[in-house]
């Protein structure tokens, strides 16, 4: 699901047109991944908790497209069981494969199973929670996205401003 945020662009344009490309590229990366960090946020707050698995694996993706920045939010499939060292920082708890760490439900591949339901010999009814939290935090992202944009724009311009002189 592509998703893009609205933005109140007034002034916001002229302004950005001004800087160099790699501030505006750097200002477009901080902003995505500062409104990518509060939907991530709320998903990990909503993700069901029967092991803990699907709460840890909830990742942000960068992904590359021709103009602009794209991230990708959700359960990975290449995430390990992670733990905090006793000076708080997080690292990877064994060097297990994913199928050893999670045995056979990797959060990647049974997630939208677990959004949506699913039929077959046992069916299961939905428990939705990427949808919710996505619809609960997409107005404080575009906000964030918005204040970060401008946060960047006017570093970019007193940089610019102290360079020139």
């Amino acid at each position: 699901m592509d998703v893009i945020a609205t933005v109140d662009t007034r002034g916001m344009v002229a302004s950005f047109a001004a800087l160099d490309r790699s501030i505006q590229g750097r200002a477009i990366r901080y902003a995505t991944d500062a409104a990518a960090g509060v939907i991530k946020q709320e998903m990990v707050s909503a993700a069901p908790v029967r092991s803990g698995a699907t709460k840890r694996s909830i990742l942000v993706r960068k992904v590359k497209v021709r103009g602009g920045q794209k991230r990708v939010i959700g359960p990975s499939f290449k995430a390990y069981p992670l733990r905090r060292t006793k000076k708080g920082r997080v690292r990877v708890a064994s060097k297990k494969t994913v199928s050893q760490a999670f045995g056979k439900h990797v959060p990647g591949r049974v997630a939208h199973l677990v959004e949506g339901g699913h039929g077959g010999p046992r069916p299961a009814p939905a428990h939705p929670w990427m949808g919710p939290a996505f619809r609960r935090s997409v107005k404080r992202a575009e906000r964030k996205l918005q204040e970060k944009l401008w946060s960047e724009i006017r570093k970019g311009a007193s940089h610019a401003a102290t360079k020139a002189r």
